[in-house]
């Protein structure tokens, strides 16, 4: 009891200081540190899968030296490049852009078990050996089977390449697993950084109050 005759209340000892900052910054640091791990591997097998089919395909260009066999699966494309020339412009935006003129026409008929010829113009092209391609016509397979391509270009010394198109998804896939392990990254390592800052400090902090 004091004097004025009012009981005494004794507050609990708190928690040291330090101790929260200690804990929540070694949560930050292994949580950080785990989805950071976790975004470059998901980044590298992304675009890994994304550049792997991207080099199947680029290793399925077959050269045309008058006519040449490909063995394809159901449904299954081929398309008919022949050189081109890029060139670049900028918009307004400020942006380049580059369109291809193709420099010769592939003129290219097909046999087989059931192909039929496509139109595709411009919208495929590839690079090989330093020179531009552009798809000049094309084929889909109805049904499995190996097909003969012939080919009569114009003029009659243009190379033409038959090669499946170049699926969007491809390169998006491989920028795309590069752009989360690069981002993602950054982002969680920072969040690492900033939870390792504070263990550091509030581990520190108990030191000096003696509670460590």
């Amino acid at each position: 009891m004091t004097a004025a005759g009012h009981p005494q209340y004794h507050q609990p000892a708190g928690r040291p200081p330090g101790k929260r900052m200690r804990g929540v910054g070694r949560g930050l640091f292994w949580t950080g540190l785990a989805l950071l791990l976790v975004s470059v591997a998901v980044g590298v097998i992304v675009a890994y899968m994304g550049f792997s089919r991207l080099a199947e395909s680029a290793g399925d260009r077959q050269p045309v030296d008058g006519s040449v066999q490909v063995t394809l699966q159901q449904n299954e494309r081929r398309l008919f490049y022949v050189p081109a020339e890029a060139h670049q412009s900028t918009g307004s935006d400020g942006e380049t852009d580059t369109t291809y003129t193709p420099l010769a026409q592939s003129n290219c008929t097909v046999e087989g078990p059931d192909a039929k010829e496509i139109q595709v113009h411009g919208t495929q092209q590839f690079t090989q050996n330093g020179r531009p391609h552009i798809a000049d016509g094309g084929m889909i397979a109805h049904e499995a089977g190996t097909y003969t391509v012939t080919c009569s270009p114009t003029p009659a010394d243009a190379e033409v390449v038959v090669a499946p198109p170049i699926a969007v998804g491809q390169i998006v896939g491989g920028v795309g697993g590069i752009l989360i392990a690069v981002f993602g990254g950054l982002g969680f390592g920072l969040v690492a950084v900033l939870g390792l800052i504070l263990w550091l400090v509030g581990r520190n902090t108990l030191k000096q109050h003696g509670a460590l």
